[in-house]
């Protein structure tokens, strides 16, 4: 007698339920028409909510609730933005150049949620259930990394000899204080990274060239930068700023140079939706002239490797993600460790790209330090790390390529490799009959 009342009172709720959700949409249709319903998911509850069961038939079948609301997933549930024509993604294709802000995480369950989708992935990932268990470790290898090494050889200036003036050669870090620091420790010397270079794009409406990215130096007549900043520009809207310090300023110690670009050398692998082999060449119509404030970097051996080193990236960007911050006016510098690739991994799968993220090899990842990090503003930049057993020389160890946000602490920046393209920068050196002594240490 019990479940009897128990299964009349349900079915007078269900009632109930079914003339309430009539009255409002009664009520709406007197006052505006009734859009289409094209969600599959949205008609298809609603078609349970009026369903009227055949006599004999049970009101309640709990089989199609659960199916009503889940998806029985025989491959991994994601969220719907990392699935691509029914793969998972895991190359955070189109995830990159917005810079996107966290997104957390989770075990992916039996039943797919609303928020997910069923979907394929293209690769055996049976390591990712244990992922949870590396939060510990990943928690120590930052540790150790943003803390420093206190045998490490940094290179502050402060045991260089001021005034010997700067040799011709590749990499060489300028501590001639030839014009005071700003206070501050993240704002760069007068000079002091002489191989930066500000690539400029022409407005439409003027003759004025506005910040486009960053660049690098490697010849009197080639500037390294990333692809993605020049990728959809013709060579004549664009030109290049090498020796700027203050960009307010036209007063400083040593002139700036500026040259028009002759033509731009991109990656032929480059893709854009990935940032894959994110690199490209500017081929300057005149040289620049080196000086104190103008000298090349040095370039890195193929597949040479950085690792679990600190680091120094400078540029004009944003210092962070926010819509009221504006670009630098004065260079800025901050020093970062390089991350190894398979913690990068760890951490980036921690993001909106998704637990099953695949870095690849070409990208090289160093930050992960509340507050300091690369931002809008700063693609095509340079990494530069020191050379070993050197006092004050640098190789470019990467180029400012994608993040995700700005400055969050355990998200590292990914920069390109730029030791995996040292050969074809030299066989496009040799195609332009370029010498490439002028990025070789020596």
């Amino acid at each position: 007698m019990h479940q009897k009342k128990l299964k009349e009172r349900a079915k007078m709720d269900l009632i109930f339920i079914r003339a309430t959700i009539f009255i409002i949409l009664l009520t709406s249709s007197s006052s505006r028409p009734i859009p289409k319903i094209t969600d599959s998911r949205i008609r298809r509850l609603i078609k349970q909510i009026f369903y009227i069961p055949p006599p004999g038939q049970s009101y309640f079948n709990t089989t199609s609730v659960q199916l009503s609301v889940s998806q029985i997933c025989n491959n991994v549930c994601v969220p719907f933005h990392l699935c691509d024509n029914g793969s998972v993604i895991t190359t955070g294709a189109n995830l990159f150049a917005p810079r996107m802000g966290l997104d957390e995480d989770s075990e992916g369950p039996q039943y797919c949620s609303e928020s997910e989708i069923c979907c394929k992935l293209s690769y055996d990932d049976s390591n990712n259930e244990d992922m949870n268990s590396y939060e510990e470790f990943i928690s120590k290898e930052i540790t150790d990394l943003t803390e420093g090494d206190e045998d490490m050889e940094y290179d502050d200036g402060n045991n260089i000899d001021n005034t010997k003036k700067l040799q011709p050669r590749c990499g060489q870090r300028n501590f001639n204080m030839l014009q005071p620091r700003i206070s501050g420790d993240d704002t760069a010397g007068f000079s002091e990274f002489p191989w930066m270079v500000m690539v400029l794009k022409k407005t439409l409406k003027s003759e004025f060239f506005d910040y486009q990215c960053g660049g690098s130096l490697i010849h009197p007549n080639v500037v390294l930068t990333a692809a993605h900043c020049i990728h959809k520009m013709h060579p004549k809207t664009l030109h290049i700023r090498a020796g700027e310090w203050d960009m307010e300023k036209t007063n400083e110690v040593l002139p700036h140079q500026d040259r028009e670009i002759q033509s731009v050398i991109i990656h032929k692998d480059y893709y854009n939706p990935t940032l894959l082999n994110d690199v490209a060449l500017l081929i300057l119509k005149t040289p620049v002239e080196l000086a104190d404030n103008v000298n090349t970097i040095c370039l890195p051996p193929q597949n040479y490797s950085f690792s679990k080193e600190r680091c120094v990236v400078s540029g004009w960007g944003k210092e962070n993600h926010s819509r009221e911050s504006r670009f630098q006016t004065i260079l800025k510098k901050v020093d970062v460790p390089v991350i190894p690739n398979f913690l990068c991994q760890m951490l980036f799968r921690n993001t909106v790209l998704g637990k099953y993220f695949r870095l690849d090899s070409s990208f090289i990842c160093a930050g992960g330090e509340y507050g300091k990090d690369t931002c809008k503003g700063d693609g095509g930049s340079p990494l530069v790390c020191k050379i070993p057993n050197t006092s004050h020389s640098y190789y470019q160890s990467g180029i400012v390529s994608w993040g995700i946000g700005c400055s969050e602490r355990n998200i590292p920046g990914a920069y390109v490799n730029v030791a995996r393209y040292r050969k074809w920068i030299d066989t496009e050196m040799q195609k332009m009959e370029l010498d490439s002594s002028s990025y070789i240490h020596e």
